[in-house]
């Protein structure tokens, strides 16, 4: 236990091994000494000692350290304990080696695919592999998506797209692919993995999981997509009824490419118009004439894409129904004449160039077909397909180094798409008050959302990990759709699925006429009048109450009128 005064080191011994007649002891730590006060126990090499005490089955031994007492346990010795220490070694040697194995594996296949990686980026993508172990995803799946048939009142699919070259070649993490489709027979799933970093810099993997009705991956053509969304709405309007397909998404992340198509591919648009001509062949449909209509939202008023971009007015009439006056409907043959339409509107259309995307819309599009039937006087509405490319919701970040005018532009468009997530989010909570008129876009979409109409939401997705706020706040709000089912406007007449059911006070007529219309020229639109609101905000509001909202709201107009101003200044 203690050495001699010239070597003051300590020995501290683990276990005691009996075998016979000798009790050898381990050396834990400390050095060696040959001269010991206790005569019975020599050094025997560096890492045994030897007792030569009397023949006896030893007790228990305790052994006395310097700092503190031990208890001698019956255990293994030091060579085993070494054999142990190496074997630990040799495990975190062959983990290290699988590691790095692993991780010049996704190297390459990230390299295969343009992306390049390193650092961070690769941890996080061997997360998103041990997701996919663990959930038993894998690697080659794909998400085609199902063509179903229009049972519920709203449809939410997804569409993800590939990276982009610049994103590819970037580096960082917009090169990394953050969303995963996960499609089975029972649900579909989009999972949103997102990159996180701890106070003490470790890093970690947030994963969200959202079901949608329909998931579609980035190998998934315009035609699949279409298939799967707006396809199964074209029968539904042959029977007399209205249909909705809307996209939404932030900007760059393919909602004009699905809706337009570009060069030799075809959008939903075009798709739309070729089965609808190829339904006009069967006998039962050949009584019905074709019209189509494109119109624009931009900053707050209504263009006409097919008249010279005509400011176009919103009228509403007294069954709360809303119509635009002056827009031009165009009577079309063929789906060829279609096509024209669409380009001719796709010319005049705003765009502009932007951080995200160098060919941004820079407003809502509108493109509406008309199926109209022979009436007494006039042809009435048999059905009617509206077909929506709504512009990219846009962070004050993505705008901060863009001039003046984009930044107006991308403050209004958050402001109309924040009024339909108001109305989606009334209608899910199920609010007594739905604000449609919060806005044109809003008042437009009104008809997609209450009703017997049917609606295809197709929610558009980036997969670069520098998106995946924007990622999360699109499914987040898709989400939200989905939960909608057949909600109707509390407190308002019975939208119908024609406009012949609606009878007006002019001309006194039964819900059946024919001959009533719901188009741009109907006789009983109203312009939509404030001071209605007004009036009820007030009988609401206390004295003092009024008093500070209209003292905020004539600072509000000043306001307005002073930027308006200066636009139109500069």
């Amino acid at each position: 236990e203690r050495q001699t005064e010239r070597q003051k080191k300590v020995f501290a011994w683990s276990s005691i091994e009996t075998d016979g007649h000798a009790v050898q002891c381990q050396i834990e730590s400390g050095g060696f000494g040959t001269l010991l006060n206790n005569g019975d126990i020599v050094s025997i090499g560096d890492t045994i000692l030897e007792y030569r005490g009397p023949v006896a089955t030893p007790a228990p031994a305790k052994v006395k350290s310097s700092a503190k007492k031990h208890s001698v346990g019956m255990s293994g010795g030091v060579v085993s304990n070494i054999r142990k220490i190496e074997e630990k070694r040799e495990q975190r040697r062959a983990k290290a080696l699988r590691e790095a194995e692993k991780k010049k594996e996704r190297r390459m296949k990230m390299a295969i695919k343009g992306v390049t990686a390193e650092g961070e980026v690769l941890d996080f993508a061997d997360m998103i592999d041990v997701y996919h172990e663990n959930n038993a995803i894998p690697d080659n799946e794909k998400c085609m998506g199902i063509p179903m048939w229009p049972t519920l009142k709203i449809r939410v699919c997804v569409r993800k797209r590939p990276l982009t070259r610049k994103e590819k070649t970037l580096g960082g993490l917009g090169g990394l692919d953050v969303i995963t489709c996960a499609c089975t027979d029972r649900s579909q799933i989009a999972v949103v993995h997102e990159p996180k970093q701890k106070v003490d810099l470790s890093k970690y993997m947030e994963n969200h999981p959202f079901k949608f009705d329909q998931v579609l991956d980035e190998s998934c053509s315009n035609d699949i997509s279409y298939r799967c969304t707006a396809a199964p709405l074209v029968p539904y309007v042959f029977k007399g009824k209205k249909a909705t397909c809307f996209a939404y998404g932030q900007t760059g992340s393919g909602k004009t490419w699905t809706m337009s198509g570009e060069g030799d591919v075809i959008g939903i648009y075009q798709m739309v118009a070729r089965d609808i001509f190829a339904q006009l062949e069967k006998p039962d449909n050949r009584h019905i004439s074709i019209s189509v209509s494109y119109f624009e939202i931009y900053q707050g008023h209504i263009f006409d894409l097919l008249n010279k971009r005509n400011r176009l007015m919103v009228l509403e009439d007294g069954k709360g129904k809303v119509g635009l006056k002056g827009l031009t409907e165009y009577s079309v043959k063929n789906a060829s004449e279609v096509l024209d339409a669409i380009d001719q509107g796709n010319s005049v259309r705003r765009q502009g160039s932007t951080s995200a995307n160098a060919r941004s819309s820079r407003s809502h599009g509108i493109f509406q077909i008309f199926l109209r039937v022979p009436g007494r006087r006039i042809k009435r509405l048999h059905g009617k397909f509206s077909l929506i490319d709504l512009a990219g919701s846009e962070r004050g970040k993505d705008t901060a180094h863009a001039d003046r005018r984009r930044r107006i532009e991308g403050a209004e468009i958050n402001k109309s798409l924040l009024a339909l997530k108001e109305c989606i989010r009334a209608m899910s909570d199920k609010k007594g008050h739905l604000p449609f008129r919060a806005s044109k876009l809003t008042q437009v979409l009104k008809d997609s959302f209450v009703g017997g109409s049917r609606t295809v939401m197709i929610a558009c997705v980036s997969p670069s990990g520098s998106n995946t706020e924007h990622s999360m706040n699109t499914l987040r709000y898709a989400d939200r759709v989905k939960a909608i089912a057949g909600i109707r406007e509390p407190g308002a007449a019975r939208i119908r699925n024609q406009a012949g059911n609606i009878r007006t006070p002019e001309n006194g007529k039964n819900g059946n006429d024919e001959d009533d219309d719901d188009g741009p020229a109907s006789a009983n639109w109203k312009d939509y009048d404030e001071s209605e609101d007004i009036k009820k905000l007030k009988q609401s509001l206390s004295e003092d109450q009024m008093g500070q909202f209209v003292m905020k709201h004539s600072i509000l107009v000043s306001k307005l009128m002073h930027s308006e101003h200066m636009v139109v200044h500069h």
